[in-house]
């Protein structure tokens, strides 16, 4: 009896340490934990051209990786709103009072897209205000600036998109900014459906992509600028549907958010003319040089800084 049950247990043997093997084979793991790896990163808030095309996207270790391009989003063209994504499509557009229309936005390439400015007539444009903390300043490298509130690429734009008669250089996507300025020049038209803009975005990484919208915080928004500003310029923001503007009478100004209006060429007692609402998300700004009936105009300005305050 001893003998068989000898025999018995060295015939098992065998068996248990097949399956062993074949467990370990299959994946299993005793006493392990799997870990997930990495998050996807999406390059940042807008349109990052000025020219700057970046390397479409980084991968870190651990799994992350960050896609490429530069898009912004912004503009509004005689009403407004222009949204893009993934690259550097501006799509802009809307119907300027007055009898005109226009649509805007510009391709950008590098990652870097824009979208058309606002124009319109047939009303006042909302002020600013000029109390409030002073804008911080941008570093600019190759089109993409930061400072300690935000940080994306510089982008440049006319409306209409095709067949319109304002002008910029450097005209985004190609070429676009270089060095450590953002700088825009050109001419607008004598006509109210026609403009220009140079615009920043705002949550935008370095490796470009889709852009973000970052979150508004303090009272209102500082600007910055140098060089030349014409007459009705305006201060834009978006959030890749709605624009809201306001005057930009000079080159350096603190605006409050509510300042800031959907169609502020419009009186404000007008029902499509909406403040924005502080504590709410954007993902550019534009300075914007409308065309206005009556005589052309010309400008010369780099943005220098811009911030919460």
């Amino acid at each position: 009896m001893k003998k068989l049950s000898t025999l018995l247990v060295a015939g098992l043997i065998p068996l248990f340490a097949a399956s062993l093997v074949q467990s370990c084979a299959s994946g299993e793991a005793v006493g392990l934990t799997d870990g997930s790896g990495g998050d996807n990163g999406s390059g940042g808030s807008g349109n990052g051209s000025g020219g700057s095309s970046s390397t479409g996207g980084s991968s870190n270790s651990g799994g992350s990786s960050s896609s490429g391009g530069k898009t912004s989003s912004g503009g509004s063209s005689s009403s407004g709103g222009s949204s893009s994504s993934g690259g550097k499509t501006g799509s802009g557009g809307g119907s300027a009072s007055g009898g005109s229309s226009s649509s805007g936005g510009a391709t950008g390439s590098g990652g870097s897209s824009s979208s058309g400015g606002a124009t319109g007539s047939g009303g006042a444009t909302g002020s600013g205000g000029t109390t409030g903390g002073a804008a911080a300043a941008i570093t600019f490298m190759n089109g993409f600036g930061m400072n300690s509130s935000w940080m994306g690429y510089a982008f440049t734009g006319v409306y209409p998109t095709t067949g319109g008669a304002a002008t910029i250089s450097p005209a985004c996507p190609t070429p676009c900014f270089t060095g450590t300025t953002a700088c825009a020049m050109g001419t607008t038209p004598a006509l109210d459906s026609d403009g220009a803009f140079l615009g920043w975005n705002l949550g935008q990484t370095s490796a470009g992509g889709t852009t973000p919208a970052v979150k508004t915080t303090g009272t209102g928004v500082a600007i910055k600028l140098s060089g030349t500003l014409p007459t009705g310029s305006r201060l834009q923001i978006g959030d890749g549907t709605t624009v809201w503007c306001a005057s930009l009478p000079s080159l350096a100004e603190s605006i409050p958010w509510s300042s800031l209006r959907t169609n502020c060429y419009k009186p404000v007692e007008d029902p499509t003319s909406k403040p924005f609402a502080a504590g709410g998300s954007i993902t550019n700004l534009q300075i914007l040089i409308p065309g206005a009936t009556g005589a052309a105009k010309t400008f010369n300005f780099c943005l220098e800084g811009a911030s919460p305050y």
